[in-house]
């Protein structure tokens, strides 16, 4: 993640999804995840973008073998 500073990512696997969804609180997430891949084929994941703001987030996404790319995601806004 490179902007804004205090956005933040949650990941979770589908089982501890479904375990934490109904609670109140998530715990600590991370600025910087590493998803698991299948192969050269793409992986789905259930997570999100945590704000404190609205704002747009801008991320650094790669895959394998290739280099990092920026996208920049409204969150809570209707474009960046």
């Amino acid at each position: 993640m490179t902007s804004p500073a205090t956005a933040r990512l949650f990941y979770a696997s589908p089982a501890y999804w479904g375990a934490v969804s109904g609670t109140k609180t998530i715990g600590a997430a991370p600025r910087r995840v590493q998803l698991p891949v299948c192969g050269r084929q793409y992986t789905g994941y259930t997570g999100g973008i945590l704000i404190t703001r609205p704002a747009c987030v801008t991320l650094a996404v790669s895959g394998p073998g290739s280099k990092a790319v920026t996208v920049t995601v409204p969150v809570l806004v209707i474009k960046c």
